[in-house]
């Protein structure tokens, strides 16, 4: 029986339905109580967190990926498919993230740049979100895997490097044009260079769907999945 991390992506997609984002297990997958997804290699470690409306929220609230706000206007979430992504390089070698691609049924989409964020959500809406500091590394100076609860200000810095020094731990946030919806099934994909190798890593995703009622989202879905999986 396999039941699937709790504490995940979890967005409104309009009221009354909700939609979660989970990683799939597999042999070489680890899995954290956030929900997170790891994958231990040679080259490097890497964990990966979808970007739900909370994240959004406290990624727009820190001095780090945050900008002040047009005066009253609301702020909404990014329609996007975003990852939160640390990459921990286990070497003693520079090594870079050289591409990321989302992977859904026949189509590859490739990562989008801050400039086609901008041009894509061109809302007073989005400004009070640093689309640009989001995609840049910033140097993770805390415990590595502890990404759930980190304080983006208190354990990161920024840093101009395009690539991640021996021993060192980044994050950045990786975004996509949001998939579509009968999409169930998708694949982020990054591509490592190391010591002039390249690497390639799939982190697999499924997406679920449901209306919500009274009862708490989290335990509704531990016991959909736990009644499904057995």
């Amino acid at each position: 029986m396999l039941i699937l991390p709790v504490t995940l992506c979890i967005s409104c997609l309009r009221p009354g339905l909700v939609h979660i984002i989970a990683p799939v297990e597999r042999s070489d997958v680890e899995t954290t109580k956030y929900g997170t997804a790891i994958i231990r290699s040679l080259y490097c470690d890497i964990m990966v967190e979808p970007v739900d409306s909370e994240l959004w929220r406290a990624l727009r609230k820190s001095e780090a990926y945050g900008k002040t706000p047009e005066r009253g206007i609301l702020q909404r979430t990014p329609a996007l498919t975003a990852f939160q992504v640390v990459v921990k390089n286990t070497l003693n070698a520079p090594i870079q993230l050289k591409k990321a691609q989302l992977c859904f049924g026949p189509h590859t989409a490739d990562a989008m740049t801050s400039g086609g964020i901008r041009e894509r959500l061109k809302s007073p809406s989005y400004s009070g979100y640093n689309f640009g500091a989001m995609l840049s590394y910033r140097r993770l100076i805390s415990e590595w895997d502890s990404m759930g609860i980190i304080d983006y200000d208190r354990d990161t810095i920024g840093m101009k490097l395009d690539f991640i020094p021996p021993r060192d731990a980044v994050l950045t946030i990786i975004a996509f044009e949001r998939i579509p919806v009968e999409s169930r099934k998708f694949k982020l994909r990054l591509v490592i260079t190391a010591m002039g190798n390249l690497k390639t890593i799939d982190f697999d995703f499924t997406r679920y769907e449901y209306r919500t009622g009274k009862a708490n989202i989290r335990e509704k879905y531990k016991k959909e999945r736990a009644t499904y999986d057995e």
